[in-house]
């Protein structure tokens, strides 16, 4: 059933009238302030639950005070994994025009190059704009929405409309409807903030319905403000007696220009939301590990500490005209004001280790009167065993985050312990898990990448077709330099073919040249010109001894070094030129250095004595 402009005052006038929201709006809200709680640590305090029966309100603010939340801490791996996506080098991107004229591909190119944002604090381009939103709020607000909008311009001067960015995250959308896929419309609220006559702030509630064809507002008004912010046109008053001014402009696209960050359907929704593919499936254990580790701060205060307990002598008290008057349990004998000579205590204070503590002895004291010095004092030690087992609680509820988060497939001892963990800190997570657990998330980044294209191009009337391309590999290749070095090690001792030695090569150089593209592009430009790339030195000398290599082949492999570092001065465009004439650069650099070489050397035999060619 097509939404019309009707509909859309209708649905705007129900929503000031009722506060309608639609049907998941408290759970999408409840769900960021939890997300929100495990990325931040803010209002840590929600997860946490008393335990009635021992501990009263005054005991448990005592707790509150004595917890240090680490639910940020533990979140962080997880966010700076899924934050790796954005540096995915084998990311294919660009743009495919049909119909388009040069101006269109030009301007729209432009846009997306130069790409803005409402409350962005840098420029960049549509990539960088992604990279700082959809890499940290779809983490805590899958449900949250990018729209595009656009500034008034000129059409009969020749301008066109310059689409950017505007975050409307899940308090804001206050209801939307999607028919077998496409969006309808959405409904959102913007705060803003006014100063009244008398200076005060005043913050007032703008709603927007956007659609394709048409887009509806509806700007709330004061006595104490003059908005001149808004356009022209009619007043409308709500049954609560707030007056709006109404307007409504038409876009004239087929599409309504928003997507939504996340795709994973919420099951409580029945569909309707989404949830966050990096913290929901772990949430409870995110509460549990913030109540564990409450528990835990506070058995460590408890019983971390060494407890000295110790004989004292009683105070003698205060001197007065040059006698001791006594101390009554820590107070003057007279006045009944605080003891000076004791602070109260009632015992004799120790100063300091150069003080002396002397006790009477009498001629007629039997030994077993007399106490021995080294049972004067006794000193408890903290019970680490108790401190440690909470410790270990915490680290393995950590551990079972990761796992739950990453882990596709792990199994369970009857004790309930994590049969995969060697323990509680060794997480064993296959790469394959982490790719299978990041891959539709990449994906996603794509749909909302590829739908911003779309409506970009849509909102500035681009002729013809623009399709967009942003695809990421399926393998996400997101093992660290160590973890590819160890599967190097492997495949060379096992006999590997050379092309999986060669693949495993190229994932250290991406790696490696992950923030130097530049770096990377030259790596791939001299394997095209470097024979036997992945031989290991002791292979490549067995050839060699062999008679298999040719000797330039054989130079150019001991030498690729120096003859590329000389051709990267002598040719600054070298990386830049066609295959054939790089290889014949490369070739005379090869057969110069061939020239330098002893006559009498056999380049067959590197690696042992030269031989005298007889002649």
């Amino acid at each position: 059933m097509p939404f019309t402009a009707e509909d859309a005052h209708a649905l705007v006038r129900e929503t000031i009238n009722t506060s309608l929201r639609h049907a998941g709006y408290t759970r999408t809200v409840d769900l960021r302030t939890a997300y929100m709680t495990i990325y931040t640590g803010q209002c840590w305090p929600d997860f946490l639950s008393r335990f009635t029966r021992r501990e009263d309100e005054q005991a448990f603010k005592q707790r509150l005070d004595l917890t240090f939340q680490n639910l940020s801490s533990v979140a962080s791996p997880v966010v700076k994994k899924f934050g790796q996506i954005s540096r995915i080098q084998d990311l294919k991107k660009g743009l495919n025009f049909e119909g388009t004229t040069d101006r269109d591909q030009r301007d729209l190119t432009d846009v997306l190059d130069n790409f803005r944002a409402e409350g962005l604090s840098r420029k960049g381009s549509l990539d960088d704009y992604l990279s700082q939103v959809y890499d940290t709020v779809s983490l805590y607000d899958p449900n949250a929405f990018i729209v595009l909008e656009f500034a008034p311009f000129r059409a009969d001067l020749g301008e066109r409309a310059r689409p950017y960015a505007v975050l409307y995250e899940s308090p804001q959308v206050y209801n939307f409807r999607y028919t077998r896929g496409e969006l309808d419309f959405l409904l959102v609220a913007l705060e803003q903030s006014f100063k009244t006559t008398e200076n005060k702030t005043l913050t007032l509630t703008d709603l927007i319905l956007y659609s394709g064809p048409f887009q509806v507002r509806y700007y709330q008004l004061h006595d104490d403000v003059d908005r001149i912010d808004i356009p022209d046109g009619e007043n409308w008053v709500s049954d609560a007696a707030v007056p709006y001014r109404m307007a409504q402009f038409a876009p004239m696209v087929e599409e309504t220009p928003a997507v939504r960050l996340g795709d994973l359907p919420d099951a409580q929704t029945h569909g309707l939301t989404v949830v966050s593919r990096a913290f929901h499936s772990a949430l409870d254990q995110f509460r549990e590990l913030m109540n564990v580790k409450s528990r835990s701060d506070l058995v460590s205060w408890l019983h971390g500490f060494p407890r000295l307990t110790e004989y004292a002598l009683p105070c003698p008290g205060e001197i007065e005209n040059g006698y001791r008057v006594g101390c009554n349990e820590g107070r003057h004998p007279t006045s009944g004001q605080k003891c000076r000579e004791c602070g109260g205590t009632g015992f004799q204070a120790h100063r300091s280790e150069q003080d002396r503590i002397r006790f009477p002895l009498t001629q007629n004291m039997m030994a077993s009167e007399m106490l021995k010095l080294s049972e004067l004092s006794h000193t408890d030690k903290p019970d680490w065993e108790t401190v440690n087992g909470f410790v270990e609680l915490v680290e393995g509820i950590q551990s079972k985050i990761y796992l739950t988060i990453f882990s596709t497939d792990y199994q369970l001892k009857t004790s309930g312990q994590i049969a995969i963990a060697k323990t509680a800190t060794e997480v064993a997570v296959t790469r394959d898990d982490i790719n299978n657990t990041l891959l539709p998330y990449a994906d996603q980044k794509s749909v909302v990448y590829k739908a911003i294209v779309r409506h970009t191009a849509s909102l500035m009337n681009v002729s013809g077709e623009v399709k967009p391309l942003y695809e990421f590999p399926r393998d996400l290749k997101m093992a660290s330099i160590g973890e590819l070095q160890n599967d190097l090690k492997l495949a060379r001792e096992s006999n590997a073919p050379a092309f999986l030695i060669e693949q495993i090569l190229d994932d250290i150089a991406r790696k490696t040249y992950e923030s130097d593209p530049t770096a990377l592009h030259h790596y791939f430009i001299k394997k095209q010109h470097i024979p036997y790339f992945a031989l290991t030195l002791e292979e490549f000398e067995y050839f060699d001894s062999t008679g298999r290599i040719p000797a330039d082949m054989a130079v150019l492999w001991a030498n690729s070094d120096i003859i590329f570092g000389e051709l990267e001065i002598s040719s600054p465009t070298f990386y830049d030129l066609p295959y054939a004439e790089r290889d014949a650069l490369v070739m005379e650099k090869v057969r110069a250095l061939q020239a330098r070489l002893p006559q009498g050397v056999s380049m067959s035999r590197i690696g042992q004595q030269p031989q005298e060619v007889e002649g």
